[in-house]
């Protein structure tokens, strides 16, 4: 999924179509989590990436995580164990 939302950090220059098509037939996991928070609070927390472009990396990974099976949003702006919790539950099975 990374290497079609940000192929820039993957070093991939080819076709976002091409690389829509090799996700569809990639191994998928049995869930995916992808944790999700406020632009503002992602920049502060990571610090290394400017805040426009979490802010698109943040709106495609919105995109596609709606077009993927198992796929699952977290609000990480929630408190760590809150986080924490949830994740252990959708992971054992739990909603």
């Amino acid at each position: 999924v990374d290497y079609v939302v940000d192929p820039l950090r993957y070093r991939y220059g080819g076709s976002k179509r091409l690389a829509y098509l090799a996700l569809q037939f990639a191994p998928q996991p049995d869930r995916m989590i992808f944790l999700d928070a406020p632009v503002e609070m992602l920049v502060a927390r990571k610090g290394d990436t400017p805040e426009e472009t979490t802010r698109k990396l943040r709106t495609a990974y919105a995109a596609i995580v709606g077009k993927l099976r198992n796929s699952v949003v977290v609000d990480a702006s929630q408190p760590k164990e809150d986080v924490i919790k949830q994740v252990k539950r959708i992971i054992s099975g739990g909603s």
